[in-house]
């Protein structure tokens, strides 16, 4: 079956909350105007291909798309510039976030979903995508914002070009309706860059301090990943007039930790991390 769609969708807009700061001549903190930003919308065009193949024993989808979107929301966080206090005078901001609109960017690439089934009680499943994501205008204030003049080095976040997750479960029917079931399944992407701030130390170099912080950049990009789970269920477990199951889990079995997100308030940057390895067990009954 082939499909073809046009689809406009969009982002409400809004009003962020304005930037707060100090009344030299109160000694009181008061809080700025009030920020609008537009509504996001982004225009798609999208064509695919399902088939079923060997007896319904493999179905495979695979869909072409390119998309473009205007107005495009971003966070932002700013301790630089001014806002005009009840004094009348331009008091430096000492924190502000809220919504921006960012611009314009285009996307276009292709996604992918087989499943299969080589062997009764055996499912083997894959899905993924390939995105080729530019941007093609961004507002002054969000380049500056992340310490670039060119649209072309505002960093890319959260885009890697292929992402994929995979699985596969084999279900072995036991005596008295039990069941036991093993599935193994994962997630692979490319790398990505995590945060949208690029570091500068000129800032120290100015004040005359021996501090380098490109490690803050490369820490900004992190390598490709794969990350892998299983579980074991022992599943329909005769417990008197209902049934239970019991299942041993693991997730992130390789243990690989790497940054998921860095976030700058011009003042500090804080990164979290992807969970370590982790085991445990789950007992369900119905009832």
């Amino acid at each position: 079956m082939q499909l073809f769609l046009t689809v406009t969708s969009f982002i409400a807009g809004g009003t962020a909350a304005g930037p707060l700061a100090v009344d030299s001549v109160t000694g009181k903190v008061f809080q700025g105007p009030a920020i609008p930003y537009k509504e996001e919308r982004a225009y798609s065009w999208e064509g695919g291909l399902k088939a079923d193949w060997l007896g319904h024993r493999l179905r495979t989808n695979l869909a072409l798309f390119h998309v473009r979107y205007a107005n495009l929301q971003t966070p932002i966080f700013a301790s630089t510039g001014c806002v005009t206090s009840p004094s009348g005078i331009c008091e430096p901001i000492v924190s502000s976030q809220y919504t921006a609109n960012f611009g314009k960017a285009r996307a276009y690439g292709a996604e992918f979903e087989v499943t299969a089934i080589p062997i009764e009680n055996l499912t083997l499943s894959a899905s993924g995508s390939v995105t080729d994501f530019k941007y093609l205008d961004i507002s002054p204030e969000v380049l500056a914002n992340a310490g670039v003049t060119q649209v072309s080095d505002y960093p890319e976040t959260m885009r890697p070009t292929f992402m994929s997750n995979f699985s596969a479960e084999y279900v072995q029917p036991l005596d008295d309706g039990m069941r036991l079931a093993l599935r193994v399944d994962g997630a692979l992407r490319s790398k990505i860059v995590v945060g949208t701030t690029v570091f500068s130390s000129a800032g120290f170099a100015a004040a005359g301090l021996p501090y380098d912080n490109d490690y803050m950049n490369a820490a900004n990009t992190q390598k490709a990943l794969l990350t892998l789970n299983a579980r074991l269920s022992l599943m329909d477990v005769p417990v008197g007039p209902t049934a239970a199951t019991v299942s041993l889990w693991g997730r992130n079995l390789t243990n690989k930790q790497q940054i998921n997100i860095i976030s700058s308030t011009g003042i500090t940057a804080t990164a979290l991390y992807d969970d370590p390895v982790t085991y445990g067990v789950d007992l369900s009954v119905k009832f």
